[in-house]
């Protein structure tokens, strides 16, 4: 809580936490360890008490690169990464489903506007040259990425909606591939159909002000 509190006394009222429940799996179902959500209701709970707002954001996909992978993860069941990629198409939906799916059961009725969610953190293509800003409109690869973001960005919010309560109308952040602004302002890029009429997603933009 004295961390909480750090930012509070310093003046700020929101709170990002990234989070990376990606290391704690039990299963090959993508249950996340009821320990790791505990621990993160709580912080979460201690800066709601502080009347701060908190978003949580869902995990960043850089450890899925290569070496970095096989190195550490590749035979870990306590270990699910995702990756905007056809090749990693079928895994990293169903993880990103279930992982969301859990987050939004864990936090629901008993968050109000306070809590908003994040669904990723810089979601790239860890195995292609164009990431981190550097997708093309005109790559072939690139075209199916940003496709299969937008595909992503529609699963994720559908998992959180469909657990209703005030999960129905939470206020949701989202991003295109790396979220450089130039991915969202692209025509490629497709925000999800969302059933809350007053618009509850909004765009995250990275270095805007750069």
């Amino acid at each position: 809580k004295d961390a909480v509190l750090l930012f509070k006394n310093a003046g700020f009222k929101t709170l990002r936490l990234q989070t990376f429940p990606q290391v704690h799996m039990l299963d090959e179902n993508y249950t996340i360890d009821p320990r790791f959500i505990k621990a993160l209701k709580q912080f979460v709970d201690w800066a709601i008490e502080e009347d701060m707002y908190v978003i949580i954001c869902g995990p960043s996909d850089e450890d899925m690169s290569k070496e970095l992978y096989k190195q550490r993860y590749e035979n870990d069941i306590h270990y699910a990464g995702y990756n905007v990629s056809e090749e990693y198409k079928i895994s990293s939906e169903k993880f990103l489903t279930a992982m969301w799916k859990q987050y939004a059961q864990a936090f629901n009725n008993s968050y109000d506007e306070h809590l908003m969610f994040e669904l990723l953190n810089e979601p790239i293509d860890c195995f292609h040259e164009h990431n981190f800003g550097r997708e093309k409109t005109n790559c072939a690869v690139c075209k199916k990425n940003y496709a299969l973001m937008n595909e992503y960005n529609q699963l994720m919010l559908d998992a959180i909606r469909s657990t209703d309560g005030n999960n129905a109308k939470r206020f949701i952040i989202l991003g295109g591939l790396s979220e450089d602004w130039k991915n969202i302002t692209s025509n490629l890029f497709k925000m999800p159909k969302d059933k809350v009429k007053d618009r509850k997603v909004r765009f995250k933009i990275k270095d805007i002000f750069k």
